[in-house]
């Protein structure tokens, strides 16, 4: 699947800046239920990263995709079900149309702006002991690219989201992102160099809707910085990864800026295209402590057979460098994203492992 990406330049935020005269980049950006799926649970997850019983919620906000997203051909543009969005309470349609909003940005930032490292801003905040003004409408993420690893150069960014036949225009969705990555500017400057302050919309169709669906942006880029000293959002990025497969405990890890401790009993080491993962074979025995008194986490994946046709997976640098907390050798590795039949490889060294009942 594809959605349509328009680029503007900053006059479109002007007051009485047309879109059509401030365009300055028309483009496609392709992924797949694959990639969507990734990309949506790192969002989630990366927002409760430091509260481990909302585990379930990126369980369920899964399935819910599957039942939201069309199920269309790779080439066509993305297309949400009527009858589905329809269904969804006001508050629970917002929710949901944010959520897909945000993964799209998340696939974009990671595709196409190259950024390795993309985590939620709040958390981001916390852990490095900045104070967030009450009141305060911040931008959903904070990302870094490989060659910024432990500098304090990042990018931040907001992404806005509502279907096509919303009244709400284009151009005020975009000042309002921009607006919050200025009060997100306002609360790290003088600690962090912001290089890049990216205002997204995402306007959404449904199957059906002659309009296509189309993610909007405004692109400002600012001086590099040589400012060193920060590794921050990849130690959530990677944090993320670990909660969703379960592994609180690296989590924590994580949080605290400690080397992980791998468990490679639960992994079956695979070489891959010529690089060695680590592949998920086995449950943390974490995920089924936070939650044995309510259910049996390992029936509960079973009766949804999640596990079943795929499995997740990290590469052995990665998890050498997360050992060490060695964060300045990752600029020396290059990982592709990479779309095949029997896998689903990510810029950061993760992939997904598909069609498991077939090996």
């Amino acid at each position: 699947m594809m959605i349509n990406v328009i680029e503007y330049n900053s006059s479109l935020l002007s007051k009485g800046a047309g879109l059509s005269s401030n365009i300055t980049q028309n483009s496609t950006l392709r992924f797949n239920i694959f990639e969507l799926s990734d990309a949506m649970a790192r969002t989630i997850c990366s927002r409760h990263l430091n509260n481990f019983q909302y585990w379930i919620d990126f369980v369920t906000r899964l399935l819910e995709l599957k039942l939201l997203v069309s199920p269309i051909l790779r080439s066509s543009n993305i297309k949400l079900i009527e009858e589905r969005v329809n269904f969804l309470r006001d508050f629970s349609r917002t929710t949901r149309i944010g959520e897909l909003s945000q993964a799209i940005v998340h696939i974009y930032l990671r595709k196409n702006l190259s950024y390795i490292a993309i985590t939620d801003f709040e958390l981001f905040c916390s852990l490095n002991t900045i104070t967030i003004p009450p009141n305060s409408s911040t931008p959903d993420f904070v990302a870094q690219t490989s060659s910024n690893v432990t500098s304090k150069n990042i990018c931040i960014a907001e992404s806005k989201g509502s279907l096509t036949r919303s009244t709400t225009s284009v151009k005020s969705l975009l000042v309002k992102a921009k607006q919050q990555c200025n009060q997100g500017a306002n609360i790290l400057n003088g600690v962090f160099n912001i290089v890049q302050e990216l205002a997204f919309c995402s306007k959404l169709s449904v199957v059906g809707e002659a309009k296509d669906s189309v993610l909007h942006y405004v692109d400002p880029i600012a001086p590099l910085s040589d400012v060193k000293g920060n590794n921050t959002p990849f130690n959530l990025h990677y944090a993320t990864w670990f909660y969703i497969i379960g592994d609180f405990t690296n989590v924590e890890r994580l949080l605290g800026n400690e080397k992980i401790v791998f468990s490679y009993e639960l992994f079956e080491k695979r070489n891959i295209n010529e690089e060695d993962y680590w592949v998920l074979t086995k449950i943390p025995k974490t995920l089924n402590t936070i939650f044995c008194d309510k259910f049996d986490v390992s029936k509960f994946l079973d009766s949804l057979q999640l596990f079943k046709f795929w499995s997740v997976g990290i590469a052995d640098k990665v998890i050498k460098l997360l050992e060490e907390n060695r964060y300045d050798s990752f600029k020396e590795f290059e990982f592709i994203n990479e779309s095949e039949k029997s896998h689903e490889a990510f810029s950061d060294g993760t992939i997904i492992i598909k069609e498991l009942e077939n090996e």
